[in-house]
């Protein structure tokens, strides 16, 4: 089991601490979205607004602009994002217009993937097609499972190493510090690794459906029955007035008492239209959000979805406590730190192994492989995510593909700062190197923000909107820590050197 728990944890761990720092960031998602789109107005916390209004607006400005749309997605504002967007797919593919919902006006954000590209990064990776990104990460996430239970019961003194903490002690200090890490959190790390499998579980085990369903046509058949999904599958070529959508959203928040999240038109203008309406993600546990399904040419109701079975009431819960799109502020600071404490596990995890080999016989290569590859992940990997930031703010907003630009700058970061591990010859240096960049970085982020043209914080302030000032307070508390753990290496290292004594 010992091995098992080393092996497992240390092949995987270098992968695992990218999805757990990235996963981390993804609970606060569209706050970071919000921050990298200084454009979006600043709502204040008590403002209101009518969700049949806005789907009112959305139908004429789409019915003009987007009529020949194969479908049209309409969000609603809501607490953790002050604007609402609509979403078509034409001829020239995706586009997408924002509205400020207190003003009804257009509103144009400069180009980012924001948080979206660390949610969709930390379960399908990047440069790959999503497939192959999904099986690396969950083999990556199966093999965190049996390092979990393996380490559980490999330390049979787990609950009392707890309790002990050995500064400056080389690896007994790390082997303490993941054991605080670990049994802290073990509840949520199992919780997180396993329900993670499950999300994508039809992915990695799906021979039980395509049993049942050898047909691909019958499977799709059988899925769209399951979830009572009617939508059209293709336009009818007879058209139809669309009926008054906001009388639509009215009637699905009347029946949930709970407000609407979005809507969905397919084939606007066809009498063979579906107008879908979701409740808010926010208001249950479950993933699985309640639906309504209407005739979109006379508003009648054709079926309403709710998870009614064991099986997909289950699978919901599983989804939304790994996703926690359903915790208030209080709750995703909880989730963050704990994500967080996951990211300390992995890290602690991957220094005990080094420290424990450095002074030892062995593969002078493979330690050195490690160590240079734990720079380049523990720090190169915040790096990456700060220059990710960084550009954000440096790079044109009118510039052609900024959102890929963005995306570039990342990996160029991360793989800037594993030549730079690679290349260096002390390691000890290239830790002291890369961290002092981190704290540049994080100094350099309130700075950037404040001097952004298009964005006051003290509007943000006035509004008690703290989505954004959230991010640059956590930028200045982490340079902080680091520097200031920095400084105390630095003492440490000082009164290390013994003075040279000088006969007479």
């Amino acid at each position: 089991m010992a091995q098992l728990h080393t092996w497992c944890g240390l092949l995987a761990a270098w992968l695992l601490f990218a999805v757990f720092l990235t996963g981390t960031l993804s609970y606060f998602k569209e706050s970071i979205s919000f921050w990298m789109q200084p454009e979006l107005p600043s709502v204040a916390a008590n403002a209101e607004w009518e969700n049949r209004r806005l789907a009112d607006y959305w139908q004429h400005y789409l019915a003009e602009h987007a009529s020949s749309a194969r479908s049209w997605q309409i969000t609603f504002p809501n607490e953790r994002m002050s604007v609402s967007t609509a979403v078509w797919f034409g001829a020239d593919g995706r586009e997408q217009v924002v509205l400020d919902p207190t003003t009804l006006a257009l509103v144009t954000p400069r180009e980012t993937r924001g948080g979206d590209f660390f949610y969709r990064f930390h379960f399908q990776l990047h440069h790959l097609p999503a497939v192959y990104g999904r099986w690396i990460i969950g083999i990556a996430t199966m093999m965190m499972f049996v390092a979990i239970i393996s380490g559980v019961i490999t330390h049979k003194k787990i609950l009392r190493d707890f309790f002990a903490f050995r500064p400056q002690k080389g690896a007994r200090s790390w082997l303490d510090a993941h054991n605080a890490f670990s049994v802290l959190t073990l509840p949520f790390q199992l919780m997180i690794t396993y329900t993670g499998l499950i999300t994508l579980m039809s992915l990695y085990m799906p021979w039980g459906v395509e049993r049942a369903f050898p047909d691909a046509d019958e499977r799709r058949q059988a899925i769209s029955e399951l979830h009572a999904f009617p939508l059209s599958d293709s336009a009818t070529g007879q058209p139809a007035a669309l009926h008054a959508l906001g009388e639509l959203v009215s009637d699905a928040e009347r029946y949930w008492q709970k407000p609407v999240q979005s809507v969905r038109v397919s084939h606007p203008g066809d009498a063979g239209a579906r107008v879908v309406v979701w409740q808010s993600a926010h208001e249950a546990l479950s993933a699985h959000r309640p639906q309504r399904i209407y005739e979109a040419s006379l508003g009648a109701l054709l079926a309403e979805t709710q998870s009614q079975r064991v099986d997909e009431q289950a699978h919901g819960v599983m989804v939304g406590l790994h996703a926690g799109r359903f915790a208030d502020w209080g709750m995703r600071w909880i989730y963050f730190a704990l994500g967080a404490a996951g990211c300390g596990m992995v890290a602690t995890g991957l220094l005990l192994w080094t420290s424990k080999r450095k002074y030892k016989k062995g593969s002078v290569v493979g330690i050195w492989c490690v160590e240079r590859l734990n720079i380049a992940t523990l720090v190169g990997m915040p790096i990456a995510v700060l220059a990710f930031f960084v550009s954000n703010r440096l790079l044109p907003v009118a510039l052609s593909g900024r959102a890929q630009w963005e995306i570039h700058i990342f990996f160029a970061a991360w793989l800037l700062a594993l030549l730079h591990a690679v290349l260096r010859r002390s390691a000890s240096q290239a830790w002291r190197e890369q961290l002092t960049l981190t704290v540049i970085l994080l100094l350099c982020l309130p700075l950037l923000n404040v001097l952004t043209p298009s964005y006051s914080v003290l509007d943000d302030l006035a509004a008690s909107n703290w989505q954004r000032v959230s991010v640059d307070l956590m930028c200045l508390v982490g340079a902080l820590i680091i520097g200031w753990q920095m400084r105390r290496a630095a003492k440490k290292a000082l009164s290390r050197v013994q003075p040279i004594q000088v006969a007479s």
